[in-house]
């Protein structure tokens, strides 16, 4: 399993879409992509489709008229918010009753909330001191692209340890080199512009990392002009874990001159639907398999309309309506699933140094343990932990928290019946 910078993968999915326009044979219209649009709000027209509201490059006024909006534009969604302030009318659209409730956020907070992170962009095939002694004393070792390291700091204190985090990348070569991730609590040194600087061209920052990692040859693995960056940036903040109860509103169908429509919709895929701390790595992978889910949608409601014509039938719904009903019947409990796990799955990953949270660690670590241990000696009868479960690649979400669910009934059964039996020992009943 490799990562690759954000930059990249959107580059990438750019490269495709042009791609499949130059392939298209007329079959269906081509991808169209804007930039530098900003969405501010939807709403319906009188006729029943979705008007988009843009800002392009600061004006708005603009509008787009579409048959479906695929809300996937991030945590902050505007569609959904959309959605959330009722600006459509349940006597025409499907599903879009008390509004505030189906499209309001459930958010948690777990052990990672708050967090704050920052990306540094090394300069690729690099190579840190081993630290050896007499003809050691120069020799290196090579980073290797393939694996995970967490390299620690010199300095250990609450505010001052810093812990680098080198996910594997496939081509180091691309774009600016291997992105190293800083996580830290909020009240690190590294949040605190009078120790690191935002105005010095990262010349405190880099000052920083020298003295946290003294054997890096700072100047080689990192530009200048990196570390401005890097100083400058504000980074970001680890989310809650939220999701919109409800996933899309779809119109009613109409019926124009004895014909029915195929009717308009909005909704919500990827982290406008879903969003939580990037514990578990499966942020943009969630995102994908909700595309995917939608346009499965779409393509049974399309081979149900072609059964219906040949069968001279009326579906109940309209063409829109089937596929996004089928979307949230599917993706639905996917998406509880999914925050569900998220709250559990590895929150203490990142060295909290507060006591609580060192606690909180013992326990889940203990809990990992315990599942391991009755996972071998049922010879697998017991479910593995659900971090361990999410590696399976054919487990939906659903399914690797129906098993950890259990296997954790049962775990609480057993301690209170074991708790009721030595109560009833004692007291000789």
């Amino acid at each position: 399993m490799y990562w690759i910078p954000r930059h990249e993968l959107v580059e990438e999915i750019a490269d495709s879409i042009d791609a499949a326009n130059k392939k298209n044979d007329g079959a269906c219209a081509n991808v169209e992509l804007l930039r530098g649009v900003r969405c501010t709000h939807v709403e319906p027209t009188d006729e029943g489709l979705v008007k988009i509201a843009i800002e392009r490059n600061g004006d708005s006024g603009e509008y787009l008229v579409a048959d479906l909006c695929v809300g996937a534009d991030g945590i902050s969604s505007i569609v959904r918010q959309s959605l959330e302030d009722g600006r459509f009318d349940p006597e025409e659209w499907s599903n879009a009753k008390n509004p505030s409730k189906k499209f309001g956020l459930k958010k948690f907070t777990t052990p990672s909330t708050g967090l704050r992170i920052k990306g540094l962009c090394i300069r690729p095939n690099f190579a840190i001191p081993k630290g050896g002694t007499g003809s050691d004393a120069n020799a290196k070792h090579q980073l290797e692209n393939r694996y995970n390291y967490s390299l620690e700091s010199a300095t250990k204190g609450d505010t001052d340890a810093l812990n680098l985090i080198f996910l594997p990348q496939k081509n180091p070569n691309a774009g600016m080199g291997r992105t190293v991730n800083i996580c830290t609590m909020p009240g690190h040194d590294i949040w605190d512009t009078n120790k690191l600087r935002n105005d010095d061209g990262g010349r405190s920052a880099k000052a920083y990392f020298q003295k946290a990692f003294p054997r890096f040859d700072w100047d080689e693995i990192v530009s200048e002009d990196e570390w401005e960056l890097f100083a400058s940036t504000e980074g970001s903040r680890f989310p809650q874990c939220q999701y919109s109860p409800s996933l899309y509103v779809s119109s009613k169908p109409r019926d124009h001159e004895g014909t029915t429509t195929d009717g308009t919709g909005v909704v919500l895929i990827g982290d406008a639907l879903h969003a939580f701390p990037p514990d578990l790595g499966q942020g943009v992978n969630s995102a994908f398999c909700d595309a995917m889910v939608l346009g499965e949608s779409f393509e049974e409601a399309a081979s149900d309309a072609v059964s219906a014509a040949s069968t001279a039938s009326v579906p109940p719904k309209s063409f829109v309506a089937r596929a996004l009903n089928s979307y949230q019947a599917k993706n639905g409990p996917e998406t509880r699933a999914l925050i569900e796990l998220a709250r559990c799955g590895a929150p203490y990953q990142y060295n909290q140094p507060s006591k609580m949270m060192k606690l909180g660690k013992k326990f889940w670590m203990a809990n990992v343990l315990l599942r391991l241990f009755l996972n071998k000696a049922t010879l697998g009868l017991s479910p593995k932990p659900a971090i361990l479960m999410m590696m399976d690649s054919r487990s939906s979400f659903r399914k690797i928290m129906r098993k950890a669910n259990t296997l954790t009934a049962i775990l609480w059964s057993s301690l209170l019946l074991g708790v009721v039996s030595l109560i009833r020992s004692r007291v000789g009943v």
